[in-house]
Formats: structure tokens, C-alpha cells, sequence
């Protein structure tokens, strides 16, 4: 059944997951103040337990807008600032180039220019000494480029504010998100915690391969649990959007001012047209209407939160398949287009000059990724070779139908529709005007 002919929400999740091999999926809507939770497939390919509207997933990087949150909550309490520099709350950290903790602000952090390393996937252990292990280890990275180059998607900036979060509240990460931020928002079950998830309907992350295979590891290391490790489903996700529409109270007990959450939604920096970063959140337009949220990606595992604060709408995804986003990305469009009449159009193509062409065309390398854009038949295709963060696995190339467009290149087919390629300037070594791809995070060219 293609897009076009799903009748009902229902239709289009068994849908997507069938067409991208995604084993389950839940979906939540928050619309007119009422909540709609809807549910498919299975948790474990494995066992064969059922996903229920209530079944717990890994929401990856939806947790840094937790994060962000429980800093303006410090910020509100007058214990740090967002103009603070990042040595006034970690005064031993070290980090590449001496100096650089007191230019990087604790907003460099929320809103990705830090222009730190982003991906460090490295393990410290479980123990409560695992962020104090990880802010040790980094001193000897290099950062990509100076604060403020660029918007470059940045886990590692998460990390640090986790370990800020330690400082300044004297608790675990955990224990400070769970008894400063989940309790009072009465989100209940939510953990970041294996040994705690396995007591509820808990998804584990499954690959792209058929038959379908369970993905290894399921747990991220714990020093990056500020950056992406909330297990939750969609319920709270929809609770926690509902705050994030509202005054700051939740059943009529204030948490945090009305300006405070208003202002995590504001653009703080630009990355290209209507993509923008307020604090924690990624703030964009779509049909014309603004919206926030976030994504997340852990090993097998693919979540998104949407909202629209004007329309007093929310929706929630989780997925538990590699090609997650791309089964929820179709379910979300379904559902804005049925709920709000809500379209985004395409980008316009087109047809670029050879100075153009070869100011763009080229391959370019990022810590886990590097892809190539180049001609095929009558147009253009990006081959991607992608590292897994986790297992460390390198992937086959994968190739991407795209199209030219104003910004850079625009993938139009295939399970990244819908992202652009950009194209940041600074001369590179052979003498190209763009030495800088952007495809989320930073890349330089090869």
C-alpha cells in the first residue's frame, strides 16, 4: 500500500515499518489537549514479545533537550549562566588549545558551536566516576575548528554539561535528572539504565539485514548519558512536549518560568534558511509553521519529537530498526498533512555551472563518516561509508540519490530524504573555495 493510499494513522505505521523493515514502532499525538497512542509490531525479533502503546525505547539525542532543560532550571536558580565560560564550573578541565575553557560558554554547548570534536564514543565504565573519567580522558582532543565557526551537531558538548550538572548540583548526572527534572515533570517509567529498563516492555535496536538481527551492543556508555541514553515512551515524550508548550507548571505546580521555556525555543544560531538551534532544541518551519524538537539514533534504535506550539500540537516516535527514521519520517508527514494540513514543499532545484559544480563536487571526512557527491548517469549521487559510534562496525557504501539546490545538495530519495549536504566557506589545501561539507556534523574536505 503506498502513502497515498493509507486511511488511518494505524495503516500508515504498519506501513512504513513494511516498506523499511523496521520491526515496530509507537507513535503519540497530542492534539486539543488529548492524547492518541498507537503502536505496531514487535520489541525483539528475537522473542517475539509485541510492542504496546506503552513499550519503553532508547530516545538517543531526544535526551539532550532534557538536558538543556534541567541547565535553565540551574540557570532560573541563579547557579550558572549562559554566558558563563566553561571554566567557572569545570575549573580542572583541560582542553585543546590552552585557553579554550574560558572562550567556550555554556551556550557554545546547548546550541552546537563549540566547535569540539563531537563524536567521542569512548567508555568509562559504569560506575558513578564515569563523566569525571571522560573529562579527564578528553584533554588530549583536538577540536574541528574554533568556537563559533560553524553549527556543527556536537554529542560531546552534551557530555560536558552532564559533567557541569555534577558540579554545580554535587549528584550523579542521573541522579540530578531524575530528582530535578523527571520527578517534578511526573514522567514515570524513564530511566537511563539498563538493569532498570529490562522491568518494563523494553525495545532492543535490530539491523537493516533480513532475517532481521538484534544490534550489539544495546547500551551506550554511560559518560554519554547526558547526550543520548533516556528510555522512555511515547507518553512521557508527549508530557514532556506538553510542558514545553505550556506556562512552566505541570498540573499547576510551577517548575520554571514561562520566559525560561519560551526561550529554549528561540533561535540562538543559524544553519541555513529556516534551520535554526534555540537551547537544547532544533527550531525549523514546516509547511510554514514553526516547530521544535529533536531526533535520536542508538544502535538499532530511531525516535523523534515534533512540536508545533502554535497549533498545540505534538507527535512522538520510537522505532526499534536501522531505517527507523526513515518508516517514522513517512508517518510523520502522513499525520501532519491528516491532522494539520501541514505540507513541507521541496526545495526548488537548480541547474548549476561548472564553477559551481566544482566548487561542491568532492569527498570530505568526518570522525565517523565520509561521503563523496559526484556525477552519475544525468545527475548526482552521495556514496556514504558510515562508522557505527557504538560497535565501532564500518558500513558498506551506501549511495543517495541528490538533487542541486541553492543551499548545497538535496537528498531526494532513500532513507535520508530530506537532509542537505551544505557547504561552509574557508579555502582548502587545493585551493577549493568550500573546504567544509555539512551533513549534520562538520566534514573537511579530503
Amino acid at each position: 500500500m503506498s502513502a497515498e493510499a493509507w486511511a488511518t494513522l494505524d495503516d500508515a505505521i504498519r506501513g512504513a515499518c513494511a516498506k523499511w523493515g523496521v520491526p515496530g514502532m509507537t507513535i503519540g499525538i497530542l492534539k486539543d489537549g488529548e492524547m492518541s497512542l498507537h503502536a505496531h509490531g514487535v520489541l525483539n525479533a528475537r522473542t517475539g514479545a509485541p510492542v504496546s502503546p506503552g513499550s519503553i525505547f532508547q530516545i538517543g539525542s531526544i535526551t539532550k533537550t532534557f538536558t538543556a532543560t534541567l541547565i535553565m532550571k540551574l540557570a532560573e536558580e541563579g547557579k550558572i549562566a549562559l554566558g558563563d565560560p566553561l571554566s567557572k564550573h569545570l575549573p580542572n578541565l583541560k582542553l585543546k588549545p590552552e585557553g579554550l575553557t574560558d572562550q567556550l560558554t555554556i551556550l557554545h554547548l546547548l546550541n552546537h558551536t563549540s566547535g569540539l570534536f563531537g563524536d567521542y564514543f569512548v567508555d568509562h565504565g559504569n560506575g558513578d566516576d564515569a563523566l569525571a573519567k571522560l573529562l579527564e580522558a578528553i584533554a588530549e582532543t583536538e577540536p574541528t575548528t574554533p568556537p563559533d565557526f560553524a553549527h556543527s551537531y556536537c554529542n560531546l558538548a552534551f557530555d560536558i554539561l552532564g559533567g557541569v550538572i555534577e558540579a554545580i548540583t554535587g549528584q550523579s548526572y542521573e541522579q540530578a535528572m531524575t530528582e530535578q527534572l523527571f520527578k517534578p515533570l511526573k514522567l514515570d517509567p524513564i530511566t537511563f539504565f539498563a538493569h532498570e529498563a529490562i522491568l518494563y516492555s523494553a525495545a532492543v535496536g535490530h539491523g537493516a539485514s533480513t532475517p532481521l538481527e538484534v544490534s550489539e551492543p544495546w547500551a551506550i556508555p554511560r559518560c554519554s548519558n547526558a547526550a543520548g541514553a533516556i528510555i522512555t515512551n511515547v507518553e512521557n515524550l508527549l508530557k514532556y512536549a506538553q510542558f514545553h508548550m505550556g506556562d512552566g507548571t505541570v498540573d499547576g505546580e510551577r517548575y520554571m518560568t514561562e520566559e525560561s521555556v519560551k526561550a529554549m525555543q528561540q533561535p540562538t544560531v543559524t544553519v541555513r534558511g529556516d534551520a535554526q538551534w534555540g537551547i537544547g532544541f532544533a527550531v525549523d518551519k514546516f509547511g510554514g509553521a514553526k516547530t521544535f524538537g529533536h531526533g535520536g539514533a542508538t544502535n538499532g534504535q530511531h525516535a523523534n519529537l515534533k512540536v508545533f506550539p502554535e497549533q498545540g500540537y505534538a507527535i512522538a516516535a520510537l522505532t526499534n530498526g536501522s531505517r527507523g527514521a526513515a518508516a517514522y519520517g513517512e508517518v510523520i508527514k502522513w499525520a501532519l498533512k491528516h491532522d494539520l494540513g501541514l505540507v513541507q514543499p521541496e526545495p526548488t532545484v537548480i541547474t548549476p555551472d561548472e564553477a559551481w559544480l566544482g566548487q561542491r563536487l568532492g569527498t570530505f571526512a568526518a570522525a565517523l563518516s565520509e561521503f563523496s557527491i559526484k556525477p552519475k548517469d544525468d545527475g548526482y549521487t552521495l556514496e556514504t561509508v558510515a562508522k557505527n559510534p557504538f560497535s565501532g562496525e564500518k558500513a558498506p557504501p551506501v549511495e543517495h540519490s541528490v538533487v542541486p539546490v541553492e543551499d548545497g545538495f538535496y537528498i531526494d530519495k532513500g532513507p535520508l530524504s530530506g537532509y542537505t549536504v551544505d557547504f561552509i566557506q574557508g579555502d582548502a589545501a587545493d585551493g577549493a573555495p568550500f573546504a567544509w561539507a555539512r551533513l549534520s556534523r562538520l566534514a573537511k574536505r579530503v
